[in-house]
């Protein structure tokens, strides 16, 4: 049997015996000093078989502490229930009704546990259990391995070049397209990320973005922010007008919904689907390894060559533009490394055509930024020339549902089709495909097929 699948069964093994520590704690068969202890001892039993030399070279174990620490972020902080309970403790024989519902809270419910620190006025704490994640710190000799790694890895970023094929008037272009497109709030969002260089989890929530001039923005609160990190708040230049990337950001916070996610859940749960796209559509033009944060490393090369001050050396450029100290060497290495290939003037017009072609082939009938209201939807029944059948009873059931929930516009969300596919067989007895059915929103809500 092989290592990896040894260690996804002991990671396996570590998440079903947190949880249920977790759920003791919470329904209190436990008390939290006893909470404490359980994980101490759940913690050391499971360092010990992820620090097994005779099992593991020093960068799995790196590794596998690192997927410790990620599973650790899933789940909420039991200090902070811990905190609002003894705050709550007013009679010994009677518990507020709040403080019971504390007991039956998701445990990975980390929204929830926000929502309580602001109304508790609790300071200082994370959304996960920090102290537990303490627990699974690399032990000094595997840190000092880890330091000799990354001089390692500078080298080896020197001695790497990767080639980056299209130029920077092409590149300004592919942005225009993907921001102006009303197909996929997928593809707005690569136009963002290449626009601005940020990373996926600020534009999606973690950043509030604001406009400075026509080429400019000011972002504040910046993610990864490490504690010595002075830089709280960064002016950034930007490929496309900044009031349009801010209401492109918007769109994009807007549909997917991210208020109500945390950065933990956003990384992982939207990581999938944005990266398959991605590859897709510029498949044979970038590294088929490449994923959305490629448009990162693309933004510090090409804003170095659009807008860096004369004589201004890259490394401290690329640490500059992108918000970090300018110590951070590491990182600078790893961005310029990629070098650009192709420096004509002109864009690139066959590419651009490949580009548009491969949209309108993968994305067809995706959810985007749409609203239809009642005056829209009678006017639609009125004066339908369509002959199918499907299409006036999909426009009854959606006026039928607006009007039961007393909705005067109804957005265009992610999960929209499914919900109608279920109302349309809940009133008519049967349903018909997706494919048609997104043909039928596409003309409903107004936007190109």
């Amino acid at each position: 049997m092989s290592l990896k699948v040894n260690i996804k069964k002991d990671l396996e093994l570590f998440r079903k015996n947190l949880e249920e520590i977790y759920v003791k704690y919470l329904k209190q068969e436990i008390s939290y000093s006893k909470l404490k202890m359980g994980l101490e001892m759940l913690a050391e039993k499971h360092k010990n078989i992820l620090l097994r030399k005779n099992k593991f070279t020093n960068l799995s174990m790196i590794l596998n502490l690192s997927k410790t620490r990620k599973i650790i972020k899933e789940y909420i902080n039991l200090a902070v229930i811990e905190e609002i309970r003894q705050k709550n403790k007013l009679l010994f024989f009677w518990i507020p009704k709040e403080i019971k519902e504390l007991s039956n809270i998701d445990i990975k419910d980390l929204c929830k546990i926000e929502e309580l620190m602001i109304a508790n006025n609790i300071l200082g704490q994370k959304v996960y259990f920090e102290s537990f994640l303490g627990l699974f710190k690399s032990p000094e000799w595997l840190n000092d391995y880890a330091h000799h790694y990354k001089i390692s890895k500078i080298n080896s970023y020197r001695r790497e070049q990767i080639s980056v094929k299209i130029n920077l008037k092409t590149y300004i272009k592919i942005i225009n397209i993907l921001l102006t497109q009303k197909r996929d709030i997928r593809l707005k969002f690569y136009g963002v990320l290449m626009a601005t260089g940020r990373r996926p989890v600020e534009i999606m929530k973690v950043s509030e973005f604001y406009v400075q001039d026509d080429e400019h923005i000011l972002m504040k609160h910046i993610a990864k922010k490490k504690e010595h990190n002075l830089i709280h708040e960064i002016v950034f230049p930007t490929f496309a007008d900044s009031r349009l990337v801010i209401d492109s950001i918007s769109k994009i916070r807007y549909m997917e919904r991210t208020e109500k996610l945390s950065k933990e859940i956003i990384s992982s749960n939207l990581a999938y689907s944005y990266n398959r796209l991605f590859r897709k559509i510029f498949e044979n033009i970038f590294e088929p390894e490449e994923s959305i944060y490629f448009c990162r490393r693309l933004y510090s090369r090409f804003s170095y060559l659009a807008f860096a001050p004369k004589n201004m050396e890259l490394n401290l450029w690329i640490t500059t533009v992108l918000g970090h100290e300018h110590d951070d060497i590491i990182t600078a290495f790893h961005y310029n490394r990629y070098i650009l290939e192709n420096l004509d003037d002109n864009a690139d017009v066959d590419l651009l055509k490949l580009l548009n072609k491969r949209i309108h082939t993968y994305v067809r009938r995706k959810t985007t930024y749409s609203v239809v209201n009642m005056e829209r939807l009678n006017t639609l029944l009125e004066s339908c020339n369509i002959v199918d059948d499907n299409y006036i009873k999909t426009l009854r059931v959606i006026q039928e549902f607006m009007i039961e929930k007393g909705l005067a516009e109804l957005e265009m969300l992610r999960g929209l089709n499914v919900k109608i596919r279920k109302l349309f067989k809940q009133k008519y007895g049967y349903n018909y495909n997706y494919a048609k059915l997104g043909e039928y929103l596409s003309l409903i809500f107004g936007y190109d097929t």
